[in-house]
């Protein structure tokens, strides 16, 4: 008979998958929120999903921050070998949330140019 979950998941795994969760909560959150919302008020959810991209750069400093108190550790395995991050990891995650960043605000700017 298998032991509890909490054996196989630990603190560490969920660092290590932090950003991906913020993402993944504030965009459910930026959907569900869009149909009760009225046209005039659509404004918001860009902003929500800027606030979600600020989250998640955040959750990949505190990885970054808790990778310099490790040492020299070049990669963590977390989720039993299925994720790894390393310091190759962590660039990629932050060029992926400014270019998500700047797909978010350029997608908000445009409708405004276009000619009807």
């Amino acid at each position: 008979m298998p032991g509890s979950v909490a054996q196989y998941f630990t603190g560490v795994d969920y660092l290590l998958s932090l950003p991906m969760l913020l993402l993944t909560l504030f965009a459910m959150g930026i959907l569900l929120i869009d149909l009760m919302l009225r046209p005039e008020w659509k404004w918001v959810n860009p902003m929500a999903a800027l606030v979600g991209i600020g989250f998640a750069a955040a959750g990949v400093w505190r990885i970054q921050s808790w990778y310099h108190t490790l040492g020299p550790i070049m990669a963590r395995l977390g989720f039993m070998g299925t994720l790894v991050v390393d310091r190759f990891a962590i660039y990629f995650f932050y060029l992926f949330l400014a270019g998500t960043a700047v797909a978010v605000i350029t997608a908000n700017i445009m409708p405004c140019c276009y000619f009807p």
